[in-house]
């Protein structure tokens, strides 16, 4: 008889086969048979059964990879397998492995890579190789103002009125003044009197904004270079002359954003310098000249040593625009205050150099004709200046001019536009509210949840808005859903 089956046949006898409590035992097979095959079957694993056994470093039910336990039932880099099944990554160890976001070698956070592996906000992470703070240098919001850290892809973009999309490159826009409107489809420009009398404009350019003055526009174009035309009487083009021009006029590169007044104009360039030319009769310029009064030009200066503005609003004879430095956003006025629109608690006129108004956390300003209307942080619409046509939303109990910013309500809203008697806003479930002239409070007109951009005239009675990607127009005595569609020429 063989004699390795006859030794077997004896620990039958004695363990009962399949049995491990001998180490005599040749043929021990992990089962419980009463007949051995005369294997030594402990020692053949098998890798996928979920079953640790043997040389087996772990064995978690399958034979995949990138789980944790490999093919051939080995550990993977980067992973920790408990009891040899249960897999996890393990975070801090420098490989970037399985549901990790991000491993840099650390379970510290500020460094990017946070403690569990997910990426901190305001940064970028390229696998194990370490961590880089998202900057928005290059320009990724193309049509609005960058902030860096404020979301989870890094950085947020605050688009300007009529754009919408993660980095601003949405393509429509529009502008009401006077009895005039501007519309940007596609990069195409197109301005007329009325929603259905529109006139291409500088075709040969690729618009990304546009705005218009009392009687001048400008607009800027897709290389960041600005353009303007229309009346130029106090230089308010900054084409260095008086002369007006029927034909957008190249001003200069680089520009980030404009905005027009009566008969000047101001615009933040790309490295955040603020710029004003045209009439500065009322200190709205914001420069003064050799003896401090208030400067005209027709070229643009710049306005102070700052390079942190992030937005402009120029009104009919005042100006307001908003700088961060570092987490403070602050609010900046200047010009004439005769019905304290400046925010700053008085009415003494002009102010010439821009000062600072009350709190720290504004995201949005709109300077009207002798008001302002701006949002801060939360969401919170403050309104300030002359309170006639109940233009601030205030209500109808008897007050004077207002001299410094006061809360309208307690909702929060995306955009606000001041104009000349009214003033129009977007809230925050998208529905469009307006006041002044027929309704001293603000007065919902549509009940759409869809509306991303609104433009109420400065020096006339139109009113422009954007739903559902269609722009429409309305006059300021409207107090209905507007349905006068903006029709861009063929």
């Amino acid at each position: 008889m063989n004699k390795k089956l006859l030794i077997c046949l004896v620990s039958i006898l004695s363990h009962g086969c399949g049995s491990s409590t001998s180490p005599a035992d040749p043929c021990t097979d992990g089962d419980d048979q009463t007949l051995c095959d005369g294997k030594n079957n402990s020692d053949e694993t098998v890798c996928g059964d979920g079953v640790k056994a043997g040389t087996e470093a772990c064995d978690d039910g399958d034979t995949d990879g990138g789980d944790g336990c490999s093919g051939i039932c080995e550990i993977e880099n980067g992973w920790s397998c408990s009891a040899g099944q249960s897999c996890v990554t393990t975070c801090g160890d420098g490989v970037k492995v399985g549901t990790e976001a991000c491993d840099d070698g650390d379970t510290d956070g500020g460094d990017g890579c946070s403690g569990i592996c997910e990426i901190e906000n305001g940064w970028s992470c390229d696998g194990q190789q370490g961590c880089v703070i998202i900057s928005c240098a290059g320009n990724p919001c193309q049509n609005g103002t960058c902030d860096n850290g404020a979301s989870s892809s890094g950085y947020t973009c605050t688009c300007e009125d009529g754009w919408i999309g993660a980095q601003c490159d949405v393509y429509l826009m529009i502008q009401a003044n006077y009895s005039a409107m501007c519309l940007i489809k596609n990069g195409k420009l197109a301005c007329g009197s009325s929603s259905s009398d529109l006139s291409s404009i500088g075709t040969s350019v690729t618009w990304r904004s546009i705005t218009i003055g009392y009687n001048h526009y400008c607009g800027i174009d897709n290389d960041n270079s600005l353009y303007c035309w229309g009346s130029n009487t106090y230089g308010q083009l900054g084409v260095a002359d008086t002369y007006d021009r029927q034909e957008p006029t190249k001003v200069s590169d680089e520009w980030r954003m404009v905005s027009l007044g009566s008969a000047y104009s101001c615009g933040i360039k790309a490295d955040g310098k603020l710029f004003c030319w045209g009439d500065g009769s009322s200190g709205q310029t914001g420069i003064e000249d050799e003896g401090g009064g208030a400067l005209s030009s027709s070229t643009p200066l710049q306005v102070g040593a700052a390079s942190d503005w992030t937005a402009i609003s120029a009104g009919e004879s005042h100006a307001c625009g908003i700088r961060v430095d570092g987490t403070n956003r602050t609010l900046w006025c200047w010009g004439s205050n005769g019905s304290g629109q400046l925010g700053l608690g008085f009415t003494a006129t002009p102010i010439i150099r821009p000062q600072q108004v009350n709190y720290e956390d504004w995201t949005a300003i709109s300077a009207g004709r002798d008001h302002t209307c701006g949002i801060r942080e939360s969401g919170t619409l403050y309104c300030w200046g002359k309170p006639d046509n109940g233009k601030l939303g205030l209500g109808t109990a008897p007050f004077g001019d207002t001299t410094m910013p006061v809360q309208v309500g307690n909702d929060a809203w995306l955009f606000v536009s001041a104009g000349e008697n009214r003033t129009c806003g977007v809230r925050d479930n998208g529905n469009l509210y307006c006041w002044g002239v027929s309704s001293v409070i603000p007065t919902q007109l549509s009940t759409a949840e869809t509306w991303r951009a609104v433009s109420t005239a400065t020096g006339g009675e139109n009113s422009c808005g954007i739903k559902d990607a269609t722009p429409y127009c309305w006059t300021s005595n409207s107090s209905s859903d507007p349905t006068s569609a903006v029709v861009f020429p063929p």
